[in-house]
C-alpha cells in the first residue's frame, strides 16, 4: 500500500513493513518527525501533530491494530518499544510532555494513556493551573487490558499486568504484579505473564 505522509513531516521508514490502513493524518506545525523501525504491520491509524518538534517513534517488530496519537504543543514524543503490540489505543500528549513504552508490552483494545486532563482547572482565588501535565512511563513487558486508563504523571516499572478497566492515577513501582480497581492497587503479586 502507498502511503502519501505529510510534506511537512520527516518520515523515516524501515524495511519489511506491512501497511494496511487506513492512515489519517492531520498535521499543523514544522519539525515533526515520524520514525517506524523494521518489520512493523500498522493498521489503522491516526496522527494529529499540532505543533512543532513533535516525534512518534515506532521501533522495529511492532504490531499497531489501531492507534490515534494526538500531540498538541511542542517538543513531544510518543515513543512505541519495540516487539510490542497495540490493538486500541489513544495517545494523548500535550504542554511539552511525552509518553514512552518499554519493549514487549502488550496492550489490549479501548485504552486511554494521557499526559493531560485536556482541559485546565484553576484556582479560583490565583487562577493557577492545578491539574499541570506530566509524562507518562511505562516499563518493559506490561500488559495493559481492555478500556484501562493510564492519567498523567504516571510511572510503571518492568514485568506488570493492568487489569480490565483500571484506572493507573498512580506509579506502579513494584515488578510482578497485577493491578486492578478504580483507582488501581495491587491485587495479585509474584506474576509474569506470557503473550
Amino acid at each position: 500500500m502507498d502511503i502519501e505522509f505529510p510534506k511537512e513531516w520527516e518520515v523515516d521508514l524501515g524495511d519489511d513493513n506491512v501497511y494496511k490502513g487506513p492512515f489519517k493524518f492531520n498535521k499543523k506545525g514544522d519539525g515533526n518527525k515520524l520514525v517506524v523501525g523494521d518489520n512493523c504491520f500498522l493498521g489503522n491509524i491516526r496522527i494529529d501533530m499540532l505543533g512543532n518538534n513533535n516525534k512518534v517513534i515506532i521501533e522495529s517488530n511492532v504490531y499497531v491494530k489501531k492507534a490515534h496519537f494526538r500531540l498538541r504543543g511542542n517538543n513531544q514524543t510518543v515513543h512505541i518499544g519495540g516487539d510490542s503490540r497495540i490493538n486500541g489505543v489513544y495517545f494523548l500528549c500535550e504542554s511539552g510532555c511525552n509518553i514512552t513504552t518499554g519493549k514487549s508490552c502488550l496492550f489490549s483494545y479501548d485504552i486511554s494513556i494521557r499526559t493531560t486532563d485536556a482541559h485546565k482547572i484553576l484556582d479560583l482565588n490565583s487562577r493557577e493551573v492545578i491539574n499541570k501535565p506530566k509524562s507518562v512511563n511505562i516499563g518493559n513487558h506490561v500488559w495493559v487490558g481492555t478500556e484501562a486508563l493510564i492519567t498523567k504523571g504516571v510511572n510503571i516499572v518492568d514485568d506488570v499486568v493492568v487489569g480490565q478497566r483500571a484506572l493507573v492515577n498512580k506509579d506502579v513501582l513494584e515488578s510482578h504484579v497485577i493491578v486492578a480497581g478504580v483507582p488501581c492497587s495491587i491485587v495479585k503479586r509474584e506474576v509474569t505473564w506470557e503473550r
